[in-house]
């Protein structure tokens, strides 16, 4: 699995910068943004959801309880909350 660190190497510059590009949570210059969405793309980089919830401290994730998943209502309710 690819990370952060890994991109950062490979575009030569540091985690923290890569972060910003990622989260466009401060000004990166056109050029190192571009080196570092290069590393993204060669590297196939793609965020670990679970240690994004670890720093968000939010998971981005819902919970559906039902009585009886076989019934037809329930069954589409269910498919229904599926991002997939």
């Amino acid at each position: 699995m690819v990370a952060v660190h890994d991109v950062a190497l490979r575009a030569g510059v540091s985690t923290s910068t890569v972060s910003h590009v990622l989260n466009g949570t401060r000004f990166v210059s056109a050029g190192l943004r571009e080196r570092v969405r290069a590393a993204v793309e060669d590297l196939d980089y793609q965020p670990n959801a679970a240690a994004q919830s670890l720093t968000l401290k939010r998971s981005r994730t819902i919970w559906l309880i039902v009585s009886d998943i076989r019934t037809p209502f329930f069954a589409s309710v269910a498919r229904g909350a599926s991002p997939c």
